[in-house]
């Protein structure tokens, strides 16, 4: 794979009428990709990791342990879950969701694929036409995306009847 960096030019908006940097990605068997990066950053200024103390990054950050313990956890709930040994009103599975069957992690990531070869390939097409319609992207991607919009609807919906009744 070659990379070739463009000189700058105007891709599409970004927040105001910024350039864009673009770099042409080539592949042997596809056709050229490109990325674009909007030129108009927002940068805020923040403690150099350097600067925070040990004990505060204690306190903020989770340690390994702590990670490998969280893990560990939700694997153990989702097994609980999946052999019918814990009521789901006892445990939080929010966030787990997509992990409750195997079916439903390969449904994830099916939609996630898909989506993106869709985008992928629609700008695909529009480079080898030389044209650039973002709202044709848009509404292809928002055609595909709608089970995932549903479902994510549904879940929104379930958590603010619990959240109503805490």
């Amino acid at each position: 794979m070659k990379l070739i960096k463009k000189e700058p030019r105007l891709l599409h908006d970004c927040d105001d009428d910024s350039q864009s940097s673009e770099i042409i990605v080539i592949r042997s068997t596809k056709p050229k990709k490109r990325i674009t990066f909007c030129e108009n950053v927002t940068v805020s200024d923040t403690i150099h990791v350097d600067n925070i103390s040990d004990k505060e990054k204690e306190l903020a950050w989770y340690s390994q342990k702590e990670m490998l313990m969280i893990r560990m956890q939700a694997n153990y709930d989702m097994k609980r879950l999946e052999a019918g040994k814990t009521d789901k009103r006892k445990i939080c599975i929010r966030g787990l969701e997509s992990r409750t069957t195997s079916e439903r992690m390969e449904t994830s990531r099916k939609n996630i694929y898909d989506s993106i070869t869709a985008v992928l390939d629609e700008q695909d097409q529009q480079y080898e036409n030389d044209s650039y319609d973002e709202e044709r992207i848009r509404k292809l991607y928002q055609v595909i995306s709608k089970t995932c919009e549903l479902e994510a609807q549904n879940v929104g919906a379930s958590d603010a009847v619990a959240a109503r009744l805490i």
